[in-house]
């Protein structure tokens, strides 16, 4: 990847070939709002096969499916990123130290079995800057069904995985999705009208991009919705909802269609959070990703939480900070890796995986007790997040 693609989105075909991306579409036309939303496709992915992308412009957009598909293309390839084969005892023996099993939300560490063989990963600890190790099924993302992988004790997921151009950007975009799972876990808890949430909303003038994305979807008839979510990580996590009518089977009637953002800057995660609301919109239209279901057009018994006239300003919302406070990437990644481990994870744990095409980026990310895993219905979070969950209600 050239440093041009990351400003043009132009990317040379032999690289998507590379990633097994064999179109790269715009579907922004589909839905009425306007703001870009393209996708891109891999017939042979192990997980996802349509990948989706969004920002305020084409190119914005198209980068940002790219990346999605990348990031996926390169977690599957276990044959790239495996560092060894053993049992964890032997590792143990061995003196290799493996994450902490038992706060990883994603393990049953009750059911490991110390003497199975996995495939490992090798990655570092930052608080240490020693090398750790973690089972594939962490890290990859091999949803093949006849893959040797435990899906018993170990839930695949893509949350915590990145790609891009420049490593330090890359791994705090998976740090922030990180914190911002451990927020929407309220959701998946109490549901939308839960009254964790709070109303918050934008001051004009303070960052034009998100006034002007607003503007398009008032413009387009509908109204977003902002809300701040609770959580033990003092760092800027927004809600956008909207309204979706939809005719289904039981008649005609309305879902609620969300996006969600953790930045530092609350005006950015307003910004980023709406974008994700119109991608989903874009995505349900379009009907081509592979885990959209039939509930997906369905009417909805989600509502939101009674509207207020004392919002609060995004600038009051805890964590938030000026864009222009923290002058570089790596300045605002030390600031975002400080607060989680002040906030009680005990250490950051980011695995950069191997990839064959110069100037891209793939990160992983864990950090123990942040993960959330949902296995039919039945969410399982960190006890600090409770904690903040009952603060906050």
């Amino acid at each position: 990847m050239t440093a041009d693609f990351f400003e043009t989105g132009r990317a040379d075909a032999r690289d998507l070939q590379q990633l097994g991306i064999t179109r790269v579409g715009d579907i922004t036309g589909l839905d009425r709002i306007g703001l870009p939303v393209w996708f891109a496709c891999r017939p042979n992915s192990r997980a996802l096969s349509v990948s989706q992308g969004k920002g305020m412009n084409a190119a914005q957009a198209r980068i940002s499916a790219i990346m999605e598909a990348a990031e996926c293309a390169i977690a599957e390839r276990a044959e790239d990123v495996v560092d060894c084969f053993a049992t964890l005892r032997t590792l143990q023996q061995r003196d290799r130290r493996t994450i902490p099993t038992d706060r990883i939300m994603r393990c049953v560490t009750d059911e490991l079995d110390p003497d199975r063989e996995y495939a490992w990963v090798s990655g570092i600890a930052m608080q240490s800057g020693t090398e750790i190790l973690a089972p594939y099924e962490l890290v990859g993302l091999d949803m093949r069904a006849k893959a040797p992988w435990d899906h018993q004790i170990f839930k695949m997921s893509s949350i915590g995985l990145a790609a891009g151009g420049e490593a330090d950007r890359t791994l705090l975009h998976a740090l922030l999705e990180v914190v911002e799972h451990n927020a929407t876990a309220a959701l998946d808890l109490f549901g939308a009208g839960a009254r964790t949430l709070y109303a918050v909303r934008q001051q004009d003038g303070v960052n034009r991009d998100l006034d002007q994305a607003i503007a398009r979807v008032v413009n387009a008839g509908f109204t977003p919705q902002f809300f701040a979510l609770p959580s033990n990580v003092p760092l800027p996590v927004i809600a956008c909802f909207m309204e979706r009518t939809i005719l289904s089977d039981d008649g005609a009637g309305a879902t609620l269609t969300a996006g969600f953002a953790c930045r530092l800057d609350a005006h950015d995660a307003a910004l980023a959070a709406l974008l994700e609301c119109v991608q989903s919109r874009a995505t349900d239209i379009a009907g081509s990703r592979d885990d959209i279901t039939a509930a997906d057009y369905r009417k909805s018994l989600a509502r939101l939480p009674a509207g207020s006239s004392a919002t609060v300003p995004l600038c009051e919302v805890a964590g938030h900070r000026a864009q222009s406070s923290l002058a570089t990437p790596a300045a605002t990644l030390e600031h975002v890796i400080n607060t989680i481990l002040v906030s009680g994870a005990g250490d950051v744990f980011v695995f950069p995986l191997a990839t064959a095409l110069p100037g891209l980026q793939v990160t992983r990310v864990l950090v123990p007790g942040l993960d959330v895993a949902g296995t039919n219905g039945v969410s399982r979070v960190g006890a600090s997040l409770i904690d903040a969950l009952l603060r906050a209600g």
